[in-house]
């Protein structure tokens, strides 16, 4: 054991809360090339859900959905008793798309759904019935929610 009036003269870190900052403030320096890559294949698998609707009849639900890693958002549509694999709404585009507030017509038919997939990233609304996807507006300034 150190006598206290060697401790403070040895240089020994004896505040645990500055032991914990230099920590952390250290730690990041620490992680390999590898560490990051294997991190980063992490991120990719990891998938983040949100903006959840679920059909007026309770058969349907979508959401929207992504990758941790991309800034790409995309609406799925599934039903709800569990046997239904989830199917990716189709947006013509060339471009990554970012998908939000997606919500079911009164008699669970069509799903509407804002989108960012156009020209400068303007959003849109879209109407999908049946596996058709169907531009009906958009707007370079914010929507008003259907919800």
């Amino acid at each position: 054991m150190i006598a206290p009036s060697l401790a403070a003269t040895s240089g020994v870190c004896q505040d645990q809360g500055m032991k914990h900052f230099l920590l952390a403030c250290l730690f990041p320096m620490t992680l390999t090339a590898q560490t990051m890559q294997q991190l980063t294949e992490q991120l990719s698998k990891t998938v983040l859900y949100g903006d959840l609707a679920l059909s007026p009849d309770g058969t349907r639900v979508a959401w929207v959905q992504s990758p941790a890693a991309t800034t790409s958002k995309q609406t799925y549509i599934s039903g709800t008793s569990g046997n239904e694999r989830p199917v990716i709404i189709e947006i013509p585009t060339s471009v990554e798309r970012t998908d939000f507030d997606p919500a079911w017509s009164p008699d669970s038919k069509m799903l509407a759904v804002f989108s960012s997939s156009g020209k400068q990233e303007q959003r849109q609304l879209w109407i999908v019935n049946g596996g058709t996807s169907t531009l009906v507006t958009g707007r370079k300034t914010d929507c008003v929610s259907l919800h």
